[in-house]
């Protein structure tokens, strides 16, 4: 196989995952290769993947990112570190994603993954400031007065960009198992 050959080489897709690939990928087109600021509405492009455990969730979100030719970056929401909190291990997780925003800055778009979505749909004080982060980024809000990686404080003026760049060059995918409904299904039980 010749070497351009090699580097075409386009990423294995299940059987049972090709159709909610090829929607993916239709839908992907529209939300990365339309000039979204012209529209003159905001259109959303955050968009949740459900399936079983092990059914390819992530597996999908990056070989979207791969077959777009975007950056790709995937959160789990067990990592998520929340702003104002002490040391889990790392920083915030909202300064990561605000890098990995100035980093695609140049790039005709990018794709979030945010993996585990159903690990915070417990009630909890916890949970509710997770949410309330997560959906944030849903909705391309960035929240101000945040530090940057290095701890600086960020600007408004870069903060705009990021946010603007969320809104017309991002599409934001979530993945969620809820477990329960496919082991109920498996057992032939009602879920409503």
């Amino acid at each position: 196989m010749s070497e351009t050959a090699l580097s075409k080489k386009k990423t294995l897709i299940l059987p049972f995952q090709q159709t909610t690939f090829t929607r993916l990928c239709a839908i992907a087109r529209g939300c990365l290769n339309v000039d979204r600021t012209i529209l003159g509405m905001k259109l959303r492009a955050c968009f949740i993947i459900i399936g079983p455990s092990g059914g390819g969730k992530t597996f999908l979100a990056h070989a979207l990112a791969e077959e777009m030719q975007v950056p790709f970056l995937a959160i789990s929401v067990s990592d998520w570190i929340l702003l104002g909190s002490v040391n889990r291990g790392g920083s915030a997780t909202w300064p990561a994603i605000f890098a990995f925003v100035e980093r695609s800055k140049q790039k005709h778009g990018a794709i979030i993954y945010i993996d585990e979505l159903d690990k915070c749909s417990h009630d909890s004080n916890w949970n509710a400031f997770l949410r309330s982060e997560i959906f944030s980024l849903c909705d391309c809000r960035v929240p101000m007065n945040i530090n940057d990686l290095d701890g600086d404080i960020v600007s408004e003026s870069r903060i705009e960009k990021v946010r603007d760049y969320l809104e017309n060059k991002t599409m934001i995918l979530a993945g969620a198992a809820f477990q329960n409904i496919w082991d109920n299904r498996a057992r032939g039980t009602r879920t409503d």
